[in-house]
């Protein structure tokens, strides 16, 4: 009989990805998956350490799950992720009946890792069968350990060997996917404690990611968003050891081979390539004459082709984009590469330079704002999201004040807002934590309103507008669909029929602070394209989906609004609703 696994997961949709790679490599080894955690044989929570409000959760979440130990005491129990590397041994102080404890560039080999506790408890059970339990070896009667004690901990690499990623796949999702093509971060921001738990930054090879991206076409899937911690570093280092190693390195091919280098734009121009299926070699020699496009993929060590040419339709998403890297040559790739949507996640965290230099980020808010203005020269239709952080220490008034004007210029389609909470293990944790608790509450309930504020007008400026949208789920009510634009909005229609991962056409009627409400014109799985071979005609860009706040939990990934309630009639939502996008 096949054992089962239950996984839950908290975070961010790396952790999202991870979580379906595991279950798609344990599913290989022969388990199946538990809907629900008593149904389970082994119980895994893919664990966020961002803030401290995540770890709480699955510590508490844990802590409930390991009751069931007292009933099945052969049910293994396990923490994998950023809190798991984070945290380490002391996991098993605080919840002493969990067996593994798991980082992540140790994902790889948790069927390894559970082969390892299950030869723990067999040795275990050897050991009392011949009379070693407690008091066998005294002449006392054996008392049986009634629930066996195995603790394995694997937290010890810097960064997961992405070559070595095995057999197995596994996608909730039938419409949009993820593709991981990067893990970790080489930037030092002092709050963040992603560099530590993740490790250094490394990049998988493009031609394995068009590869998946073409399987995934090929599948069905409608839409793929590119993951890493910070997307803009693609191509620093690959698992070989080639690439451009760092920014000087990088400008050093710019200027002196720009054709031999393999950054994140150049992906982007790569993946879309394959995407439209076009003719003619990108390196070959002015004689070849091969009906596939070869590209050659400097930084991976080999050759590659591109796929044949896919049905149009593909979307390409990316996140997330550091502002240290989010370059010009980026924003010319989205300009040029129809298949890659109209929408950038950008974090800013602050608006005051004093702030952004204790936190480390490399750039000061007016170089920000430069990068946004010729963003939007390039990208007219972009829409523009953003993470910021309230209450950081040392966080004055002037300094909140300044990031409130850049709000106000920088006028984001979205917006996720945090308070500030200390890391262990950063920077920042060594300073006094200073800003106190009610200023930091009054601090991101200005700044969400101020959001809300735009977000509404943004999106009252796209009533009337023609825009394409991909539908996603089924709505609230029946007839009812949800589905995203090209710039991330979510958009309710309705139909009777069946329009689940249809690209559609319809026109924006109503549009509130968190939801736009359309009507439908019919299919689009051909989108028109302006004569000068760009983008999708369209009326008018736009903003992106929901104002964010509290815990980022699954960011960009929020799924239906609260507000997603009939197209006519009173507005469904409650007074008083908090803005926060579900986890």
């Amino acid at each position: 009989m096949s054992k089962t696994i239950f996984l839950q997961t908290y975070g961010c949709q790396m952790n999202v990805r991870d979580s379906e790679e595991v279950l798609g490599m344990l599913r290989a080894q022969g388990y199946e998956i538990a809907e629900e955690p008593e149904a389970a044989d082994v119980i895994l929570l893919n664990t966020c350490s961002v803030r401290q409000h995540a770890e709480e959760r699955a510590f508490g979440k844990m802590g409930e799950l390991s009751v069931l130990k007292q009933e099945r005491p052969d049910l293994v129990l396990g923490i994998i992720g950023c809190m798991a590397k984070l945290r380490q041994a002391e996991i098993f102080k605080r919840l002493p009946r969990v067996d593994l404890v798991a980082g992540p560039a140790e994902l790889y080999d948790l069927p390894y890792l559970l082969a390892e506790i299950q030869e723990q408890r067999q040795q275990a059970e050897l050991v009392q069968g011949a009379g070693l339990g407690v008091g066998g070896n005294n002449g006392l009667p054996r008392t049986p350990n009634p629930e066996p004690r195995t603790r394995v901990i694997a937290v010890d690499r810097p960064y997961r060997p992405l070559e070595k990623k095995p057999a197995g796949d596994y996608r909730r999702d039938r419409v949009t996917a993820f593709v991981t093509i990067m893990e970790g971060c080489d930037k030092a921001c002092t709050y963040c404690i992603v560099p530590k738990t993740r490790g250094q930054e490394i990049s998988r090879p493009a031609e394995e990611i068009i590869e998946e991206i073409n399987r995934l076409v090929e599948a069905g899937y409608r839409e793929v968003t590119l993951l890493g911690q910070n997307v803009n570093s693609y191509g620093k280092r690959f698992p070989d050891g080639s690439g451009y190693k760092g920014p000087l390195g990088r400008l050093r091919l710019l200027e002196e081979d720009p054709g031999a280098l393999l950054d994140f734009p150049q992906l982007l121009r790569l993946i879309d390539a394959s995407i439209q299926g076009l003719a003619g070699p990108a390196t070959a020699p002015p004689h070849a004459s091969s009906p596939r496009r070869t590209i050659a993929v400097v930084g991976s060590g080999r050759m590659g082709a591109l796929a044949p040419c896919h049905p149009p339709g593909l979307r390409i998403r990316f996140t997330t984009s550091h502002p240290f890297d989010a370059t010009e040559r980026l924003f010319a790739a989205m300009r040029d590469c129809p298949s890659v949507c109209e929408a950038l996640h950008l974090p800013v965290q602050s608006g005051s330079n004093r702030i952004l230099r204790a936190m480390r980020r490399g750039y000061t808010a007016e170089a920000y704002l430069r990068k946004i203005e010729r963003l939007r020269q390039l990208v007219p239709e972009v829409s523009l999201s953003t993470d910021i952080i309230v209450g950081f220490p040392g966080e004055t008034d002037e300094d909140f004040e300044a990031t409130v004007r850049l709000m106000r210029e920088a006028r984001y389609d979205n917006a996720y807002i945090f308070k500030y909470s200390p890391r262990p293990g950063t920077d920042a944790a060594a300073r006094e934590d200073d800003v106190p608790q009610e200023a930091k509450e009054e601090r991101n309930q200005v700044l969400l309103k101020l959001q809300e504020e735009i977000t509404l007008a943004r999106h009252r400026a796209l009533e009337g507008c023609l825009v394409e949208i991909l539908v996603e789920q089924r709505g609230r009510f029946e007839g009812q669909w949800f589905g995203r634009t090209r710039g991330h909005h979510g958009v309710i229609v309705e139909n009777p029929e069946d329009l689940l991962g249809k690209l559609v056409q319809a026109t924006i009627t109503r549009g509130t602070a968190h939801t736009l409400f359309g009507s439908l014109h019919g299919a689009a799985d051909h989108r028109a394209r302006r004569p000068d071979g760009g983008g999708e005609v369209r009326r008018r860009g736009g903003a992106g989906a929901v104002v964010g706040g509290g815990d980022r939990l699954l960011r960009f990934d929020a799924g239906l609004p609260e507000d997603a309630g009939p197209l006519a009639g009173p507005h469904p939502r409650p007074a008083g609703a908090s803005p926060t996008p579900p986890h």
